[in-house]
Parts: C-alpha cells; sequence; structure tokens
C-alpha cells in the first residue's frame, strides 16, 4: 500500500516523531486536551509514533491504551522510554490489529488524516471499534491555511491531502455526529496572518527537501535565508498556548480538531 511505504519513508532513527523528548507544543497541546475525556476509559491511540500521547494519557487514568504505529523505530522508541503496564504497543495498521468491534471508548487521530489515500476507510474503522457513547478526537492540518487555492498539493511530501472543513464534514457524513468543532492557532479567514502562515508552510518544506538534497549545505543557506527574511521558518502557532479552542465563523484555524461520536446506522 502506497500509504505504508510513503509514510515508513517518513521515520527517523528515534521513529516517526522528531525525538524521544516530543517537543513540538502542538501535539502536546492535542494530547493534553484530549485527558479530560481518558480516565478509566479504553483508549485507541492511532499513529501514535513514539508513544508520548499514549504514556500521558496512561498516566492520566486511562484503563488501556492500545498504541498503533507503523513505523518499528516508532514502536522500539515508545517500548524503550513510554514504558507503562496500561499501554500495549503495536505495530502496523489499525485494520490488522484485531481490536474487537464496539470494544474502544475514545479514539484519537492526531495528524493521521492527511496521511491516507482513503480516509473514509479509516473513519469507518473507528466507527466499527467505538461503543455507541465513544468518541473521536480528530486533529488534521486546515489546507484552508496550508495551501494557497484548495485544488493545490499538500507542500508537505508525506501527506496525500489537507482538507477544508467542510471537505472533512462530507466525509462524516451520516455516521458522525459533531459533539464539537475547535481548532489550533485561530486566524481570520482571507487575512494578512493567513497567507503568512500559507507561506511559512511552503518556505519550511522548501528548506527540508533542500537540506535532504545537500545536507549541512541546505542548513547554511537556509539561516541565510531565515536571516534576511527571504523565508518564513519559525512555526507562527508557537506564540501562544497552541490549546485547542472554538473557531468563530469569521476564523479558521492552522489544525482542524474535531470531537466526534458514531451514530448508531
Amino acid at each position: 500500500m502506497r500509504t505504508e511505504e510513503l509514510n515508513l519513508k517518513a521515520s527517523n532513527s528515534s521513529g516517526a516523531r522528531p525525538d524521544y523528548l516530543y517537543g513540538s507544543m502542538l501535539d502536546q497541546m492535542r494530547y493534553i486536551y484530549a485527558l479530560q475525556y481518558v480516565k478509566d476509559k479504553n483508549v485507541l491511540d492511532i499513529a501514535c509514533g513514539i508513544g508520548w500521547g499514549s504514556y500521558l494519557m496512561a498516566m492520566s487514568g486511562a484503563q488501556k491504551v492500545f498504541a498503533i504505529d507503523l513505523s518499528q523505530e516508532a514502536i522500539h522508541t515508545a517500548k524503550k522510554y513510554y514504558i507503562n503496564p496500561n499501554i500495549v504497543y503495536i505495530c502496523g495498521s489499525l485494520e490488522d490489529s484485531n481490536i474487537p468491534d464496539k470494544s474502544i471508548d475514545v479514539v484519537t487521530s492526531f495528524e493521521t488524516f492527511e496521511h491516507l489515500e482513503n480516509p473514509i476507510l479509516i473513519l469507518n474503522e473507528f466507527h466499527r471499534i467505538l461503543k455507541p457513547n465513544g468518541v473521536l478526537l480528530l486533529s488534521t492540518p486546515n489546507g484552508y491555511a496550508t495551501k494557497f487555492k484548495q485544488k493545490d498539493l499538500p507542500h508537505n511530501p508525506y501527506h496525500f491531502q489537507e482538507y477544508f472543513k467542510k471537505e472533512i464534514v462530507q466525509m462524516l457524513g451520516d455516521k458522525w455526529e459533531i459533539l464539537e468543532y475547535k481548532g489550533q492557532y485561530p486566524m481570520r479567514a482571507e487575512s494578512t496572518e493567513i497567507f503568512k502562515y500559507r507561506r511559512f508552510i511552503r518556505d519550511y518544506f522548501i528548506i527540508t527537501k533542500l537540506v535532504h538534497k545537500i545536507g549541512i549545505l541546505g542548513r547554511v543557506v537556509g539561516f541565510v535565508f531565515r536571516r534576511f527574511g527571504i523565508l518564513t521558518l519559525a512555526e507562527p502557532a508557537f506564540v501562544g498556548s497552541c490549546e485547542p479552542v472554538d473557531i468563530q465563523n469569521s476564523n479558521e484555524p492552522a489544525y482542524h480538531y474535531f470531537i466526534l461520536r458514531p451514530k448508531i446506522v
């Protein structure tokens, strides 16, 4: 499957996430916000990476956390640094993990949706394994904030697509109830701030590609470009708390954060 091949290439010596210290505030706040849902619950953490979020949820009272990732390196790192008796680490896909029907209370799917060729398939799997009163927490980049035009392909080479809110709502169809819609780093629609954020995403992956091709010289070029303001390489969302918040009608977040419940169909 192309999804597996592409995302396995994203792994490094520490797994799919940057390192075992898990320094991304955006990722941290997604999991921290989820803690209110997990006490005494069976949780599935899909695309768990190196296990920081799974560990946090287990330490915060989750009854059992099934933590799944395609990357062997990520799971190896998780088992080394984020050990808890209430976590079951699984290397592979959700479809092959043998999670029983209607057995999970909470699913956390953070920055997974955009990597999939057909996200509806995983939504169907989530619907299958969630209890009727279960909750799916779904975070994914907002295509409105990352792409200059809706039809553009993502700048991130590991993303198949980055979706506008209306596109995700359409995929949810009549199988899911939207309990809440939140987001991280809200910006006013059609604003200079939105344009600058799109430029940041573009510039970041220009330099990432350059570094990959020419190594240390690419880093030097990136430093020079950043120093003279030619490229914008600092994540704007890090200036605030990064917590998922309510999104007003006139705003667009950098990242969607849906809180969903499966409907009986």
